[in-house]
């Protein structure tokens, strides 16, 4: 499915991933570590109406390759009345409670998971992995399913970004590229879609811990 990536490709990848970033907003980058993606502290994605902060960062591996870099973000102003029982909890704390997950998944404003490929991917493997991720939310002939996984019509490249931003009542954008490719809406959808990161049976456990490493300063009440 996956071809191995050489050193030279994959220091190609990081400097693209610098860039991209450092062009997304000024302010303090974070580095997701399997991959050495470089992730922007805040950044405004194509598909959102504001920018929007880094709450943590993670990996998505098949058996020993890593695929993409992962990273989420979340309206920490919108998000901080929300989540305000969480305020004051460690990074540690919030990982052992599957109801901080859930509210994430719920909550009530913009969101975006933003994934950094590190292989190419072609467009049908893409599409089986979204497809998968819907698979205990949304039923097979669903109008909305169906146009989502339409989107996912080209193959992705070493370096590539795709954001999901998702919204209230369940609208999910899709930009590639800094581009917005389209949106669907629907509840059920975006709920699976999140749920397949952070629910209790992710695709990606390190993605799931690290979502929320950033968490406790964006909860803290600012000044």
């Amino acid at each position: 499915m996956f071809r191995t990536i050489g050193a030279a490709a994959a220091a190609c990848g990081v400097l693209f991933a610098a860039a991209a970033a450092a062009a997304q907003t000024p302010g303090a980058d974070v580095v997701e570590p399997a991959t050495k993606m470089v992730f922007a502290s805040s950044a405004t994605f194509a598909g959102a109406s504001r920018a929007l902060q880094l709450a943590g960062t993670g990996v998505r591996s098949k058996l020993i390759f890593k695929v993409y870099a992962f990273g989420f973000y979340v309206d920490a102003e919108a998000a901080r009345g929300p989540l305000a029982r969480w305020a004051g909890k460690t990074a540690e704390e919030l990982r052992r409670d599957p109801s901080f997950y859930e509210a994430l998944v719920a909550l009530p404003c913009e969101r975006a998971a933003v994934l950094r490929f590190v292989r190419k991917v072609e467009a049908d493997k893409m599409r089986e992995a979204m497809d998968d991720a819907m698979e205990r939310g949304v039923p097979p002939g669903d109008p909305a399913r169906q146009a989502f996984l339409a989107l996912w019509n080209e193959p992705l490249r070493q370096g590539d970004e795709v954001a999901l931003v998702f919204g209230p009542g369940g609208r999910v954008a899709l930009a590639r590229g800094g581009r917005l490719r389209g949106a669907v809406t629907s509840i059920p959808l975006a709920k699976a879609l999140l749920e397949s990161w952070l629910g209790p049976r992710p695709v990606s456990e390190e993605i799931r811990t690290g979502a929320v490493k950033r968490m406790p300063a964006l909860l803290a009440p600012q000044r």
